[in-house]
């Protein structure tokens, strides 16, 4: 079991030499056997006895037993604890097969499982996390959405329960101690979105013990594809007041709808980004009544403009947001849930102002991270998804993580019929409701994946008017959806769903009988009828997943047309046009099928290549983070502030003021100026020259910076004699807090208009110029910090607290 290593954390990982899938089902495979080996004995212990293994085995750990020698009895242990004894579950009545008992192996190695669906995730991730919490470091179950967190939490509590651990839920709600509670359990189970916020949170409070995570030992994350890749460098925020006026977003959305794309800005639609043009920037210059939206003071403005361009040309009504009750209500893209949340990055107020609503600021952000850089802060990570291998090298180069493929438990049966091709969306959608209507009349269960509501919308009419009963899901209700989604493989079930609606939920054939089943399965199972291609091939591999899963028979069938955007994008209008002209219709379905496969693979090549370049760049701001919460949490956890630090920061900033004033020539008047700005002076110019015996023009900079250096910290002694030692402590602790998550703050928004106006820098030179920039920018903000700390402790006067 040692041949292929076993570092303790991700850290240790890195660089390690990479093993091939063969030597992975090697040592997953060994991990299986070992377990098996140990079952029957582990099955014969009492409940009391399989309880008592937990205290054992953290005796063990404590005593410098290796987790090598443990796992295959801790993973024994949970799989008895699992399943059926006797006539009753001693917990949920599961047995892990032995594919999740590989699973499990290779997420507590450290990798990207790809498991095929319907297999048994959930139940696969206790198995590390029991073995994970067994260290006592705590671990974090992520999920999709709050609703699977709950779902998984309630179905799988049970198991850590049995065996004497807790099992926590984390949900967003604004109550500090629920969330706390929830963290301090053994495995906390919660959205990825609930993580990142919490994270964020608490590296906010001012108190320590306002905190609720305690560290980010262990990170399992289900449906990886989604916040790994994916979402990876989608940033989630915490807002407080601020933001910018609603005046000026409105006539952003206004000049907007005047600029035309090609002309006044150039769009990438496939990696979501967008430039103004030096026409579009002149145009937009001209509206506002600015001479140039370059300039420095116009950066805001040319901010909401670029923001107003993208919510135009990348966020669709129907798609990404519906409109409800006069708000914007986002639909998220990879779940297909509709969220009473907000988009970030100013997208929210450009759409509201776009659809006329009125423009509700979502303020100044207060933090922001993104799930890349959250990831990253877990000393273990792992991941499991049904569609990992088609983003491997991303994997790799993003965390670091290895992808590993566990067989199914059964062979695959599922059949991809030949695309369907069409010339227009109505000839589409109307053969795609008469296939629907064919299947139906055989009792064969259908699923209908649209792309938007809008669309979701026409298939339910177009299958109203043949006359066939259907279920339609808009995403709305979460709870519904699973239960729907869990039901469409029923006789005669028709469901129009959401392409990436029910992820993490089971599709079953049948009521749950075994002859319900047979008969289904003689009649092919459930067919997937998907409205739409995609740019991604993971998502047509995840729409096709729906059908024949856990080795049941199904089929899958994928209509296009040539007014697609999958289409357009990824084959281009001249080719479009060309295509169009092919002789027979199978032969032009044929040759764009054929077509769009290549071009996905090119484009995850290219998004490969994008997320390279993301990456660099969040490299830097996560090092920069880590720099300011790590300085924060020493602040907010020292139990006595001595007062050496502000000594400290009096002097270097009182040394750089005299150096900036020396390198042009000391000008007396001039740095004695901005001495009274920083505290009560108390030496004079021409006392410090009698003292030297010199001119004032001669002071040597060293001298004067000595001098006046003695003079603030014997002010500040006389500051601090003033109050008790406590009184001061505490005031100096908040100052500082306060003046760190304000100047981070402004620095968030710094690095964002550089970010944008720079883009992200491919090539060697132009990153190591951004690279530059930003570590100016980031001296800037220490030398900002101090300064403000040492003028506010002598222009505030402190207070004891209630």
């Amino acid at each position: 079991m040692a041949r292929l290593g076993f570092p303790h954390s991700r850290r240790d990982a890195r660089g390690a030499s990479r093993q091939g899938d063969a030597a992975w089902l090697r040592w997953c495979g060994e991990i299986a056997a070992a377990v098996n080996a140990l079952e029957p004995a582990m099955s014969a212990r009492s409940d009391a006895e399989l309880r008592a293994l937990t205290d054992s085995y953290r005796a063990r750990l404590a005593n410098g037993e290796g987790v090598v020698s443990l796992l295959p009895e801790a993973f024994s242990t949970v799989r008895a604890a699992s399943t059926v004894r006797a006539a009753a579950a001693r917990a949920i009545g599961q047995r892990p097969y032995d594919q999740q008992v590989m699973a499990g192996a290779a997420l507590y190695r450290g990798a990207v499982v790809e498991m095929p669906a319907g297999e048994g995730k959930t139940l696969a991730i206790t198995l590390p996390a029991y073995l994970g919490a067994l260290a006592g470091g705590g671990v974090h179950a992520l999920t999709a959405t709050s609703y699977l967190a709950r779902r998984d939490h309630a179905s799988m509590r049970r198991v850590y329960e049995f065996l004497g651990m807790r099992a926590g839920l984390t949900e967003p709600e604004p109550d500090p101690a629920a969330h706390r509670t929830a963290y301090g359990a053994d495995v906390t189970y919660g959205s990825h979105e609930e993580f990142v916020r919490d994270y964020l949170r608490d590296n906010l409070v001012w108190n320590r013990d306002e905190r609720v995570q305690r560290g980010d030992q262990f990170g399992i994350v289900d449906e990886a594809d989604l916040m790994l890749i994916a979402d990876a460098f989608t940033a989630e925020y915490i807002s407080g007041p601020g933001g910018p006026g609603t005046r000026w977003v409105t006539e952003s959305a206004r000049i907007a709808q005047q600029l035309h794309e090609g002309e006044h800005y150039q769009v990438d639609k496939a990696r979501r980004e967008l430039r103004l043009t030096r026409k579009g920037m002149d145009a937009a210059a001209d509206w506002f009544g600015v001479s140039d939206l370059d300039a420095p003071a116009n950066t805001a403005l040319a901010r909401l403009v670029r923001t107003a361009l993208t919510a135009k040309e990348l966020y669709r009504e129907g798609r990404d947001y519906v409109v409800r009750d006069a708000k914007i209500l986002v639909v998220e893209p990879n779940t297909g849930e509709v969220r009473a949340s907000r988009f970030g990055d100013g997208i929210h107020e450009a759409l509201e102002a776009r659809e006329g609503l009125p423009v509700h600021s979502d303020g100044q952000p207060l933090a922001t991270m993104t799930k890349w850089g959250y990831l990253d802060v877990y000393d273990r990570l792992a991941g499991i998804t049904s569609t990992a291998v088609t983003d491997a090298d991303s994997y790799r180069l993003l965390y670091d993580l290895d992808v590993v493929a566990v067989p199914p438990i059964a062979p695959a049966r599922r059949i991809r019929q030949p695309d369907a091709l069409y010339a227009t969306a109505d000839a589409k959608l109307n053969a795609l409701a008469d296939e629907a209507a064919a299947q139906h009349l055989t009792g064969r269960p259908v699923l209908v994946a649209y792309e938007s509501i809008r669309q979701s919308r026409q298939i339910s009419g177009l299958l109203d008017a043949r006359g066939v009963r259907h279920v339609l899901l808009d995403a709305a209700d979460h709870d519904r959806e699973a239960a729907v989604i869990a039901g469409c493989g029923h006789r005669n079930a028709v469901t129009v769903a959401a392409a990436t609606a029910g992820r993490g939920v089971d599709s079953a054939l049948g009521d749950g009988t075994e002859a319900e089943h047979a008969a289904i399965a003689g009649l092919g199972g459930l067919i997937v009828l998907s409205a739409e291609r995609h740019r991604d091939e993971r998502l047509d591999l995840r729409v096709a997943g729906r059908g024949g899963r856990r080795g049941d028979p199904g089929a899958v069938r994928f209509f296009l047309c040539f007014e697609d955007d999958t289409v357009r994008l990824l084959l281009g209008a001249r080719e479009v046009r060309y295509l169009g002209t092919l002789g027979g219709e199978a032969r032009r379905a044929k040759a764009v099928e054929k077509l769009i496969t290549e071009r996905q693979r090119v484009l995850a090549a290219g998004l490969t290549s994008w997320r390279a370049r993301m990456l660099r760049g969040e490299q830097i701001v996560a090092r920069q983070r880590t720099m300011i919460y790590d300085a924060r949490r020493a602040v907010l956890e020292s139990g006595d502030l001595s007062g050496d630090q502000v000594r400290r920061w009096i002097s270097e900033v009182i040394s750089e003021h005299v150096e900036a004033a020396a390198a042009t020539g000391l000008a007396a008047d001039g740095l004695w100026a901005e001495f009274r700005e920083l505290y009560p002076v108390t030496l004079t110019p021409g006392e410090l020259a009698a003292e030297r015996g010199c001119g004032i023009s001669e002071l040597p900079p060293q001298f004067v910076a000595e001098r006046i250096a003695a003079d603030a910290r014997q002010a500040y002694d006389r500051r601090e004699a003033e109050v008790t030692g406590p009184v001061m402590r505490d005031f100096e602790r908040r100052l500082m807090l306060a003046i760190t998550d304000l100047a981070w703050q402004d620095h968030l928004a710094d690095i964002a208009e550089l970010a944008e106006s720079d883009g992200h820098p491919s090539g060697d030179a132009e990153f190591s110029a951004y690279q530059d920039q930003m570590a100016r920018r980031f001296a800037v903000l220490g030398d900002t910090i101090r300064e403000e700390t040492v003028r506010q402790l002598f222009a505030r006067r402190p207070e004891p607290r209630p």
